[in-house]
């Protein structure tokens, strides 16, 4: 007697004889008998070509986050950071290259800065009420690595160091193959950014008086006084 297989189905030579008499419904198949297959998990490549798995991430957070990993990668950290509002730039890069223009804005977050005038871009503009919508100009930003002071005597592309004067006033000097070695001075808008220091006595200030009052007793009679009223004091009335 011939002995079915592990699917429970005889050899084709025995099975042929009743194969037609069996309905294809009731056959077990390979694929019930199939254990079930675990779900795969994404694989994110890292760096060094270290792989490992981890859920998937959605397009717009993919997005998202390299997007600001771009942006920290490439920022300028404070103590390099020499260009201000009112500066006058020179552009060293781009389709503006050589052209210059006094930087309106800068935006230290993405190491951006907007010069006036310069790398145009297209907008448009949606209507409102009797205005009808219309495509304006606007500057766009100019990464920081774009953009270079001007020497003020020459005009040229220079790079900036910082100085000490004789009194101590920290300046920025000019440096490079074509600068002048002068001094660059700070814009008015840049000086005047910080709000002044707040001196004397305003209408919200507590008095001197008010502030020096003692409210409680700096000794511990007043906590050993309390702790024995809550001894003497009955169970129902704490």
């Amino acid at each position: 007697m011939t002995r079915p297989n592990a699917y429970g189905l005889k050899p084709p030579e025995v099975f042929s004889a009743t194969a037609a008499t069996t309905p294809l419904i009731d056959r077990p198949t390979r694929a019930t008998e199939r254990a079930p297959r675990a779900k795969r998990r994404l694989r994110v490549p890292l760096r060094g070509g270290r792989v490992k798995p981890s859920r998937a991430m959605s397009t717009p957070f993919r997005k998202a986050a390299h997007k600001l990993k771009k942006i920290a990668r490439n920022a300028i950290p404070a103590s390099s950071w020499n260009i201000y509002r009112g500066d006058r730039v020179v552009v060293t890069a781009g389709r503006d290259r050589g052209e210059s223009g006094v930087v309106a804005r800068v935006d230290r977050d993405k190491s951006l800065v907007f010069v006036t005038g310069l790398n145009l871009v297209k907008k448009h503009v949606r209507g409102q009420g009797e205005r009808p919508g219309q495509i304006v100009s606007v500057e766009a930003g100019l990464h920081y690595s774009k953009v270079a002071l001007a020497d003020p005597v020459s005009g040229a592309p220079v790079r900036v160091a910082r100085m000490f004067l004789d009194d101590g006033t920290k300046v920025r000097v000019s440096r490079g193959a074509l600068a002048s070695g002068s001094v660059i001075p700070m814009p008015g808008e840049a000086s005047g950014r910080k709000a002044p220091r707040a001196t004397g006595k305003g209408a919200a200030d507590t008095p001197t008086k008010e502030v020096l009052r003692e409210t409680r007793d700096a000794t511990n009679s007043d906590l050993f006084r309390g702790m024995r009223e809550l001894d003497r004091a009955p169970a129902g009335e704490e």
